[in-house]
């Protein structure tokens, strides 16, 4: 066996986990909760959210602020999580700027700069919603995944802000547990391509940003506890090291294991933190 079939071969990483019910109820809300890496998110229990997407371009941002800065009002959100129509009817009244779902669509993966002519230099802020069928299960977690979203992305389910992801090139999750109805749920993402001197490509370039959720978003769910991320590679003294990170409420203690193909299986417990280093050394008969 030669190095390049080391390289090559599978990698498995299993994690005995005991159940923990409690987790399902949520941690508390002063805790904070680790960065989500969701390593492998494409062999991961998931529905692929491409396709279809409601869309609204906002050049002026008041989705998010008002013309002097201070928190855009509820009549502006095009994520709140409210039937604008059926509103209207019961109350004439009630006025709304937006309505998501009677706005037009695109398909996404894709960048609004490719999508329609008019929008083919627009740099700035634009929405995208969609229904999510799915229902909470229990011993369960389920987090939205984003392959990659240019450039910051604001992320809302059924009216409740995730958080905010800053970036063009790199996946990122956020957990929608809590968030999860049984049913119909709405996502909506307002993507905004804007930056500067320190994003990248900077404000000066020789390319264009292609604002838009330019690589697929998917729906996963894990166990309560599950392997976050593992990374395993060969360094040039020789040694097979491995990082193991597990994300959960019994993270911690947990007894990992790594099997690499032609090798004998590494155990180790997680620490604390829920994280293992692995090592060994690669056997002298193995050549590139």
């Amino acid at each position: 066996m030669n190095r390049r079939d080391l390289i090559k071969g599978s990698v498995a990483v299993a994690a005995l986990l005991p159940v923990a019910s409690a987790w399902a109820q949520g941690a508390a809300a002063s805790v904070a909760k680790p960065a989500i890496v969701m390593a492998n998110a494409f062999a991961r229990t998931k529905i692929d959210l491409s396709g279809e997407w409601h869309v609204s371009i906002d050049p002026y941002r008041a989705g998010l602020v008002d013309a002097v800065g201070d928190p855009s009002k509820p009549r502006h959100w095009r994520y709140a999580d409210v039937h604008v129509e059926d509103a209207e009817v019961k109350n004439p009244g009630t006025f709304f700027e937006q309505d998501m779902r009677r706005s037009d669509t695109v398909n996404l993966p894709g960048s609004w700069n490719a999508q329609r002519p008019e929008w083919r230099y627009y740099d700035g802020l634009m929405w995208y919603q969609r229904v999510l069928e799915a229902k909470p299960e229990a011993g369960k977690r389920a987090f939205l995944y984003f392959e990659a979203s240019n450039y910051t992305t604001h992320v809302y389910l059924n009216g409740k802000k995730l958080g905010v992801h800053v970036g063009g090139f790199t996946p990122f999750a956020f957990e929608v547990t809590e968030v999860l109805k049984d049913g119909e749920n709405r996502v909506t993402l307002g993507v905004d391509s804007e930056h500067d001197a320190n994003a990248v490509p900077p404000v000066i370039t020789d390319w264009d940003i292609y604002g838009g959720v330019t690589r697929p978003i998917r729906f996963i769910t894990t166990p309560l506890t599950y392997v976050d991320d593992a990374f395993v590679r060969l360094g040039r003294d020789g040694i097979i090291r491995a990082s193991v990170a597990l994300n959960g409420p019994s993270a911690a203690g947990q007894k990992v294991t790594l099997t690499i193909k032609g090798l004998k299986v590494l155990t180790a417990t997680t620490d604390a933190n829920g994280r293992a280093e692995l090592s060994v050394k690669a056997p002298k008969s193995l050549k590139l």
